[in-house]
């Protein structure tokens, strides 16, 4: 388990207010070779100004050490990042989007081979921060924990090695991603509960090395 944070307190009652909306909204994913990915038109629902937009972003790079880096929401430098990084590689980020409805998000790959992105929108958030994150090697070798607000939501990524089918549990699977052609998979999930502490996601469906990531919003 590696680079967990945790930031602010409190449950449901202690101001944090009623419990936020989130919305599992759309993925896209390609096989092309780019240092630079964009994905456009991403649907986000309808406009609000409390409207938090959530990307997973997952990759394979064809360098050792190879990272992303430079997330933009509709052209603009992501509020919030968690990008642990490795070869194969998983990232969240995070931005209000008050207006429209379609995003785009972006970022760039060393070497990339494919990428792919999950959009998940949450109204009624008290803070617009990750407030607790976790990342793991291997992930469907180990596990994530993750800590919770009361009405708490995690967002939850992993990448790795292999054309598989991933399980989860812990929370749900959103969408996977299959790679045209590609021996790599990636996916995304959620989950909304109760205050909690060190709630475990475990990936599983085989394949191997990647990274796994998840935050915690509320």
């Amino acid at each position: 388990m590696l680079a967990r944070k945790l930031i602010g307190a409190g449950g449901h009652g202690g101001g944090l207010g009623p419990a936020p909306t989130l919305t599992f909204r759309t993925s896209s994913a390609t096989a092309e070779n780019n240092t630079t990915y964009s994905f456009t038109s991403l649907g986000i629902g309808t406009a609000s100004a409390d409207r938090y937009v959530v990307a997973v972003c997952a990759a394979h790079a064809g360098t050792s050490g190879g990272l992303m880096s430079n997330f933009l929401i509709n052209g603009s430098a992501a509020s919030d990042v968690f990008n642990p990084g490795n070869t194969r590689t998983a990232a969240i980020i995070g931005g209000l989007v008050t207006s429209g409805t379609t995003c785009s998000i972006g970022f760039d790959c060393t070497s990339g081979l494919r990428a792919a992105v999950a959009i998940y929108t949450i109204t009624g958030l008290a803070s617009y921060s990750f407030r607790d994150t976790d990342s793991v090697t291997a992930p469907t070798s180990n596990t994530l924990a993750i800590d919770l607000l009361e009405d708490g939501v995690v967002i939850t990524g992993a990448d790795v090695s292999g054309n598989i089918t991933f399980t989860l549990s812990g929370a749900t699977i959103d969408a996977q991603f299959a790679y045209a052609d590609e021996n790599d998979t990636g996916a995304a999930g959620s989950y909304q509960g109760a205050a909690e502490t060190g709630r475990v996601l475990t990936w599983g469906g085989g394949g191997s090395g990647g990274y796994g990531v998840a935050v915690s919003l509320r």
